[in-house]
């Protein structure tokens, strides 16, 4: 009886050194935990890199698989796609910038005449000749717009005052501009670098990447590899397709317009952007409709009328012959899903992120379908494909 009163008491005294102890352990993984959070914010920007160069390396791996078939080694491969994407750079950079010149000239142009009709309506008949409602001028009315007219008029057509202004407002923000530009010029350049010498060690960084994961995430990754690349390379392939077909619907249906005798300027540069807002889903077109509008909108109501009935059709050409035939059925994808990530993405990073937000979604569509899957018992992932030699490469 003594001795098992002596065993209770000294259970009953390990209770308080066991609570104590989980509790220690505990508040420590909790102090572990926001550490990690901690140095994983501190390394936000590099984990961005990271992140993005890994996503176009197998985004590229499709590529320069089919360029090492023609026996073109990796890097060879990668300097065609950095010169392809640096020569379509710079004819977009070089073929919009001329148009956004030239409307920035013809804005300022506008606003002046049309602050010097103003002023001789209102030297003719004073504030009445102004079509200011009757119970604004009330409020008004002791207001020398003479005055304003003239000092409006004077610093809108004057470009250099403007340009003054303008470099004044840009030297007191010098700072914080040029470290926003040379932050982001930075990324690209090392987000470059990363994608380059990851792209060449590929094949090692997987299979590295399969021996540290768990065996079970291993063995799903493997499985799906394929079925990862061949979204991937849809979504490329059918993007690019999109896009050429947009461009050159645009520019024919533009130049047919002359025909008609409505003579529209900067036709290929508008083709262009509207085959450029193609990898923009769902908003896209909407963006390439408005430079299109603004170049438009002072030739009268014929050239409006007919930009949105050829946008109107190039939407509905998209959305009911272009997709279905050249997506298929490879990217079934939520509109709602894809909005969705495109928020998320545009937040973490940026304009990168709008543009691989649809690849990203494919993506995790599939990871999420099968999840769902495993977890309903019809499908499982406990033994090893046939293809686990894939990480031997």
């Amino acid at each position: 009886m003594k001795t098992s009163i002596a065993k209770e008491s000294v259970v009953e005294g390990e209770i308080p050194s066991n609570s104590l102890r989980v509790f220690s352990q505990k508040v420590l993984m909790l102090l572990a935990f926001i550490g990690g959070i901690y140095i994983l914010s501190l390394l936000n920007s590099i984990l961005i890199i990271l992140f993005l160069s890994g996503f176009l390396t197998i985004l590229f791996s499709s590529f320069l698989d089919s360029m090492n078939k023609k026996n073109i080694p990796d890097w060879l491969g990668i300097i065609f796609i950095f010169l392809g994407v640096l020569l379509f750079f710079f004819i977009v950079l070089f073929a919009i910038i001329p148009i956004f010149v030239q409307q920035i000239t013809l804005l300022f142009s506008y606003i002046s005449s049309s602050f010097n009709t103003l002023e001789t309506l209102y030297k003719w008949g004073g504030i009445d000749a102004l079509w200011f409602p009757s119970f604004l001028k009330s409020y008004i009315g002791n207001v020398d717009f003479g005055t304003l007219f003239e000092w409006i008029q004077s610093n809108v057509s004057s470009f250099s005052g403007v340009a003054t202004s303008l470099s004044t407002n840009l030297l007191r923000g010098s700072s914080s501009l040029i470290s926003t530009l040379s932050g982001g010029i930075f990324q690209l350049i090392m987000i470059g670098i990363f994608t380059f010498f990851m792209s060449l060690e590929r094949h090692s960084i997987k299979k590295f990447l399969y021996q540290v994961f768990p065996k079970n995430i291993s063995i799903y990754l493997l499985s799906r590899e394929d079925s990862f690349l061949r979204v991937l390379g849809a979504w490329l392939k059918g993007q690019l397709i999109l896009s050429f077909s947009i461009f050159a619907l645009t520019l024919l249906w533009l130049w047919a317009l002359r025909f008609f005798g409505i003579q529209i300027d900067s036709i290929f540069t508008l083709a262009l952007i509207a085959g450029l807002m193609e990898f923009i889903p769902y908003i896209g077109p909407f963006l390439a409709l408005l430079p299109a509008l603004a170049i438009v909108a002072g030739m009268g109501l014929i050239p409006i009328v007919s930009i949105l009935v050829l946008y109107i059709f190039i939407q509905q050409a998209e959305n009911n012959i272009l997709v279905p035939l050249v997506m298929s059925k490879a990217l079934d994808l939520s509109p709602f899903f894809i909005l969705l990530m495109m928020t998320i993405m545009a937040s973490l990073f940026g304009i990168m992120g709008i543009l691989l937000a649809i690849p990203f979604t494919a993506i995790l569509q599939i990871v999420v379908r099968d999840a769902l899957a495993w977890k309903n018992g019809e499908e499982k992932w406990d033994n090893e494909p046939k293809n686990t030699k894939k990480i031997q490469k």
